[in-house]
Order: structure tokens, then sequence, then C-alpha cells
């Protein structure tokens, strides 16, 4: 019917869990056989997902480079006496 990649089961008690599958032929077949599965007096339940989620954008759009700007490391300074006074913004880093 399909590729199961991933499973969430939660610790709690709970009556609720999650599947993922891949390559399904027929979603129909799919939840029918499901409904057909018992495990001791529990009958499995499967709902379609309804709602599809946003892909999310690469990571690569979103990387930050130096920006040109060198820092200097402590035994540079003490040698040279000069140190790199430009500053990039960052507001990630307090």
């Amino acid at each position: 019917y399909g590729k199961v990649i991933d499973v969430y089961i939660p610790l709690k008690n709970s009556k609720a869990a999650f599947m993922r599958f891949i390559k399904v032929d027929n979603l129909d077949r799919l939840t029918g056989n499901l409904y057909t599965i018992w495990i001791g007096r529990l009958r499995l339940h499967a709902n379609p997902v309804r709602f599809q989620r946003e892909p999310r954008a690469s990571m690569a759009q979103h990387t930050k480079g130096n920006e040109g700007i060198t820092n200097n490391s402590f035994a540079s300074v003490l040698k040279t006496g000069v140190q790199n006074t430009k500053m990039a913004y960052d507001p990630s880093q307090l």
C-alpha cells in the first residue's frame, strides 16, 4: 500500500498517534485496510491528512556570511597594537 517513513507515538496514555506514508497508490484502500486491524480490544482508526504543510525554504537562502569583517585574535592585537573596530550587526548575538 505504501512505505511508512515516520511514526510518532506520545509518551502519555493518549489515544492518538501519527504515521506518515510515501508512495501510496490508493489512499482509500490503505485507510480501509487500516480499519480492519485490531490491537487487543481496540480497533485502529485512520484519517487522511486534510491540510498540507507549506514546504520549508532551503537553508542556503538564510545563511549569513562574515560580510568581509575579520575579527582579530587577542594575540594579534597585542603584537600589532591595532584592533579592528568594525562590528557587524547581527541581532541574534547579544
